[in-house]
């Protein structure tokens, strides 16, 4: 049958939309990230007051620990 998609291609196409959907929602993040960082360094917000931190940068900051210190047991073999 001519024209007819196949199961798998479905499911592909279904996969490529939840991957566009994410970067799309990464490409936000990304700019609240840069959002913070430009008002850092423009004097606008203080980086030592976490209270204040976006909700993202909170996140990338403990994500950042995490993979610190998974990379510190590594190295040291535990």
């Amino acid at each position: 049958m001519e024209g007819q998609m196949y199961p798998e291609g479905e499911r592909t196409l279904e996969a490529v939309q939840v991957l566009e959907d994410k970067k799309g929602a990464l490409q936000v993040k990304v700019q609240e990230v840069n959002q913070w960082i430009q008002n850092v360094k423009m004097g606008v917000c203080n980086p030592s007051d976490e209270s204040v931190w976006p909700e993202t940068v909170k996140k990338v900051d403990s994500q950042l620990k995490q993979a610190k210190a998974d990379v510190r047991r590594a190295r040291e073999g535990n």
